[in-house]
Formats: C-alpha cells, structure tokens, sequence
C-alpha cells in the first residue's frame, strides 16, 4: 500500500538528531533576526554635536577633549550590557572579563530557601552577548539561616543571548530551556 510507502517508524536514535537538528534550527532563526534586527538598533545616545573629536589618544587622556559616556559607548557598544539588570525577581549581572569576553550571571529567586543561577561566558559579536553551550545552570538551596546547604549543577551546556532592545530594554534568551523568554530587563 502507498502508506506503507510513506509511513517509516523512527528509531529513537533518529527522533533524538531530529529533535536536535529542530533546535539547532530554531536558534540559526533567532540569531537570523536578531542580527537583523539588531542591525538597526543603537546603543549609544546620539551626539549632540558639541563634542569635540581626535584621533590622538593622547588628548583624550590628557583632558585636552571632553569624551562624554556616550562617546565612550560608542566606541565600545558592549558598555551598554555592563552593570546589573532588573525583572520581578530575576537579577543578571554583566561584567567584562577580558578583550570581547563577558560574564553574565542571571540569579533567580524561586522561593525563600531555593536559587537558581545561570552563568554564561559571552562574547560581544557588535549586537548581542552569545554564550554558545557555555551557560551552567545551578540550583542553590539554603537552610532558614540563610546558609547554603546544598549546591547542584543542573546542566553545564547552556545557550543563552542577551540583546538590548531600541527602548533600552534588555532581552535574556535561553536556548537550553526556554528561560528567560518575554521577560524585559531594566537597568539597575
């Protein structure tokens, strides 16, 4: 019969590289869009035109030329991610560790006695902060002292992207588990 044909049962091998390569697939499209859209967005405050410009370090440092923040946002997009986030009772913290490398911590209060954490090694790719299968996700629980009594990895393979959106917004999405998602960060 033509169904036979058509219908081929799965072994659970394939599904699992299907449910796989699915994935693989809905992160290129986020990634896709994000640049696209990413690609209008500005980080920085316009100038106003006051500012005067060189190109000699030297004035710069000297005080010779006064670099206002948003000049130095401007010549450093990623200084826009830096410092500490704010949604309901999720915190991300975002610090610089080395040349194009960042820390992203995203600390979540679950109850009184649970934490969860989420730590991702991003680089700054122009747009957005990626941290490709480096996000650790870890669950902390304390005792009513406030002393942690146990400390569990829950995974050690996370994927994870923050992005600043045009009203100054900042987006975490966690390709891992979908954590994160339709939650707006505000800068602290």
């Amino acid at each position: 019969m033509v169904w036979d044909l058509v219908y081929v049962p799965m072994r659970r091998e394939e599904k699992d590289v299907r449910n796989e390569v699915g994935i693989w697939i809905a992160i290129f499209v986020v990634i896709w869009i994000s640049l696209l859209y990413g690609g209008q967005l500005e980080l920085s405050l316009p100038h106003d035109g006051n500012e005067a410009e060189t190109d000699d370090p030297a004035q710069v440092n000297s005080g010779v030329v006064d670099t206002s923040q948003d000049d130095l946002d401007a010549a450093d997009p990623a200084q826009a991610f830096l410092g500490e986030w704010i949604c309901g009772d999720t915190l991300i913290t975002i610090s610089r560790q080395e040349e194009g490398h960042y820390l992203c911590v995203v600390d979540r209060m679950e109850n009184e006695q649970t934490t969860t954490l989420w730590e991702y090694e991003c680089d700054f790719d122009g747009y957005t902060l990626t941290g490709a299968s480096t996000g650790i996700k870890t669950r902390i629980t304390r005792d009513e002292n406030g002393e942690e009594t146990q400390r569990e990895v829950l995974y050690d393979d996370g994927y994870g992207i923050f992005q600043i959106e045009e009203s100054g917004e900042m987006i975490w999405s966690d390709f891992k588990e979908m954590a994160g998602f339709e939650q707006r960060f505000v800068k602290g």
